[in-house]
């Protein structure tokens, strides 16, 4: 398990290291083939409570994971609001998926073949190893 979380964080980290910045946002709208599916999750929001940053340290990545949600992270390409609180503070901090421009020093990304969504550091974010966080995903 623990080779296919290493996997998903290296995939994860190697989108963001090679996105560039300034990329367009484009989208492209496939229409859904069983049009009598309803949408379960539209507007729930769910919060994963302590969570612990890890590290690869092969790779040297900070991550953390919800792992094994079928049920909530079989659509990587879903419009989501992600937000994390970290054990020190008391406010929730919104961080952008992986095909946005980050300034937040977090992204997030769904690894479709464990259906486990992950939550990276960027880069210098070593202290965060070992401590809780807290993860609060809307479904748009």
């Amino acid at each position: 398990m623990k080779s296919i979380i290493k996997f998903s964080v290296c995939a994860l980290l190697a989108v963001i290291s090679f996105s560039s910045c300034t990329k367009d946002d484009v989208k492209h709208h496939f229409p859904d083939r069983n049009p009598s599916r309803v949408d379960t999750l539209a507007g729930k929001e769910f919060i994963f409570n302590d969570l612990i940053w890890e590290e690869d340290t092969e790779y040297g990545w900070i991550y953390t994971v919800v792992q094994n949600r079928p049920d909530l992270f079989s659509k990587p390409d879903r419009a989501l609001e992600v937000s994390l609180k970290l054990d020190t503070v008391n406010s929730w901090l919104a961080i952008p998926n992986l095909s946005s421009n980050n300034s937040t020093g977090f992204t997030y990304g769904i690894n479709r073949g464990n259906a486990s969504f992950v939550v990276s550091a960027l880069p210098g974010y070593i202290q965060l190893v070992g401590k809780n966080v807290s993860v609060k995903i809307k479904f748009l």
